[in-house]
């Protein structure tokens, strides 16, 4: 058998094929090139990597800078990545795609969201109007149009923008969810459970519906609908951690603490890299006076991720509450070792410490 017809090397005979066809033809290599951080940027955003999409859709902007669909999707990550920094960023970014081109809608909406967060309602509303004159069913462009009107305290305009919403896509929940917090309002509770009943016929296999509903029944104090709409959810979506959350914290306020431990345990078992629940299980055992139980959950947590550095954070916090300087310095240290450059906690954790061995001097120095 010759060389060439190895099956690895063939494997990558194939791959420098097309590689080279890629370049030869209409196709540039630079223009694959970007095409190929996009999507891996739309595959990091999907699974909330977001740090990891804008880095991949920055590279595939500098390869391509007149990738608008890059651009738009750089906008995104940096709003969904949080914080005030990341939103101006994404703001930056948009505004130039409007510049770029002008009759994105979806740049304009963005915007016009942005601009409504900051309470410039006048930009915001010519970002509204500006949709809405080149696509006046636009579902998107109507939703935004409502949420100025509610900014302006002009409630049964906003309604009206509302059902004009549902009219055009009943799928968008966030109008159904803010047409009930009108109601509820304005005490109109029967026309908020039917609306938002009338969501989970559009919804019937999203969680977030069921959640609204039991939160409408947990205002108006119908507690056995609350659970049983928690219960629905989960029936759904049986590794919806939140789910449980939200239960756990449903039998809390009844004073049903064993389902509530059960609830939190349950979503502890869906992913065991996940230190969240074993943090909400600790915190849990805390408040129901159990300090050996809660110690325990920490320690879960730690061992669930260690990079993320919480369950050490809880762990030493503990210690200290404990008077158990032992313990909390073998936290502290390692938590010191491992931090990243924002994180100020373990200075914090160590100038505890030191009050607590009565270092006054070394302590202040740590904060």
């Amino acid at each position: 058998m010759f060389w060439w017809m190895n099956r690895k090397n063939s494997k990558f005979l194939l791959l420098s094929l097309a590689v080279l066809l890629i370049c030869a033809g209409t196709i540039s290599c630079t223009e694959y090139r970007a095409k190929n951080h996009y999507e891996k940027g739309l595959t990091a955003l999907k699974i909330g990597k977001n740090s990891e999409a804008v880095i991949e859709f920055k590279n595939a902007i500098q390869l391509d800078p007149n990738h608008a669909d890059a651009l738009y999707q750089l906008g995104v990550a940096y709003l969904k990545s949080g914080g005030q920094n990341n939103l101006q960023n994404g703001y930056n970014v948009f505004s130039d795609l409007a510049v770029k081109k002008p009759a994105r809608v979806d740049a304009q909406l963005k915007l016009g969201e942005i601009l409504l967060l900051g309470n410039d309602i006048k930009a915001a509303s010519n970002k509204a109007d500006f949709v809405l004159q080149k696509d006046p069913k636009n579902a998107e462009g109507n939703l935004l149009y409502a949420r100025i009107k509610v900014k302006e305290k002009k409630f049964n305009e906003a309604k009206q923008a509302y059902q004009k919403v549902i009219d055009l896509d009943p799928n968008m929940l966030p109008a159904y969810n803010e047409w009930t917090a009108i109601l509820v309002m304005e005490r109109d509770f029967e026309k908020a459970e039917a609306l938002l009943q009338q969501a989970i016929s559009a919804n019937a296999k999203v969680t977030s519906t069921y959640f609204a509903l039991a939160v409408f029944y947990q205002i108006i104090g119908k507690t056995q609908e609350e659970e049983t709409q928690y219960q629905k959810a989960l029936a759904i979506a049986p590794k919806n951690k939140i789910g449980y959350f939200l239960l756990a914290r449903y039998y809390a306020r009844q004073k049903n603490y064993a389902s509530a431990e059960k609830a939190i345990i349950t979503a502890a078992g869906i992913d065991k890299k996940d230190d969240e629940p074993f943090l909400i299980l600790g915190d849990f055992y805390l408040q129901q006076n159990r300090p050996n139980d809660a110690e325990k959950a920490y320690l879960s947590a730690k061992i669930a991720d260690e990079k993320s550095g919480r369950g050490g954070k809880k762990l030493a916090v503990l210690y200290l509450s404990q008077f158990k300087k032992k313990e909390a310095a073998s936290e502290i240290e390692s938590l010191l070792l491992k931090r990243k450059d924002s994180d100020n906690d373990p200075f914090f954790l160590k100038g505890r410490l030191l009050l607590l061995d009565k270092k006054d001097t070394l302590a202040i120095d740590q904060f």
